[in-house]
């Protein structure tokens, strides 16, 4: 069976209540188990209780690859969106190699488009006749408020180039296995000061004849607080939240026959 333009249509469909109800929860699933395992440890007696600081330790920071890991599905979906070709949306999401969240959030921070401009949808006026008030208008809203916090944390553009992106440096860092540290007092010949009941993570190391100092040798700190801990896992539900619904919207615009596909697939990689 070749892909037509019914056959992309349905597929996206299959594809968006797929999504809705597993994909979008996806993170926030596993970050609540990371948080409930978390919470076990200290009484665990089949865990060394030399070990259980350490291991609440990775679990806090696995807890903030869920964060980063959220707002990047968010922006890859969003790009896919955006960018639906002939393909269709679920081909330009699922085939994605590129790191198209960055690209849509800088979209988001580079001009006062409305979420549905960036979404390329109907504008909410239109999407009322579509759907509903109450399911467009507080949804965009929504959107208004939340794209700019999560493009500017996940792009996090500050001046220093190497101090740049400071929570998906982490991301990174926790993602490949370098590396959360145990004890940076004997790890940095340089000093580091980090508070009592914070995470470091190490996100650069000095190349040979670099001089050491907090430009090459860089780390980054996440809280074990627990309101650090229930910031992270809200950011993480609204983004869940957000990706659930706009697969339900997206879902409502195929099924009225009015959602637009575009011709070129130039963006597909």
């Amino acid at each position: 069976m070749k892909m037509d333009s019914l056959t992309v249509e349905n597929l996206d469909r299959r594809m968006l209540l797929d999504f809705f109800s597993l994909g979008a929860w996806v993170h926030q699933y596993t970050a609540t188990a990371l948080y409930h395992e978390a919470q076990k440890i200290p009484s665990d007696e089949n865990v060394s209780p030399d070990d259980r600081p350490r291991i609440q330790m990775v679990l806090r920071a696995k807890i903030v690859g869920e964060v980063v890991s959220s707002f990047e599905t968010l922006g890859r979906f969003c790009f896919a969106v955006r960018n639906r070709g002939k393909s269709g949306i679920a081909s330009q999401f699922i085939n994605m190699s590129r790191n198209r969240a960055h690209d849509f959030y800088k979209l988001c921070m580079s001009n006062d488009d409305s979420p549905e401009s960036l979404l390329s949808i109907q504008d909410r006026h239109e999407l009322k006749a579509i759907v509903s008030d109450y399911e467009s208008d507080a949804f965009l809203e929504n959107l208004e408020n939340l794209f700019p916090i999560l493009a500017e944390a996940y792009l996090d553009d500050d001046h220093e180039p190497t101090k740049k992106r400071r929570l998906t440096r982490a991301y990174n860092a926790i993602k490949h296995g370098n590396h959360i540290i145990n004890n940076i007092v004997e790890l940095s010949p340089i000093p580091v000061s980090i508070e009592k009941g914070y995470i470091p993570i190490v996100t650069r190391w000095p190349h040979f004849g670099e001089d050491i100092n907090s430009n090459t040798m860089i780390f980054i700190t996440r809280s074990m607080s627990q309101e650090s801990v229930t910031e992270d896992l809200e950011f993480i539900r609204q983004v869940a939240v957000v990706l659930s619904n706009l697969a339900q919207l997206l879902i409502r615009l195929i099924d009225k026959k009015s959602l637009k596909y575009y011709t070129d697939d130039s963006q597909l990689m």
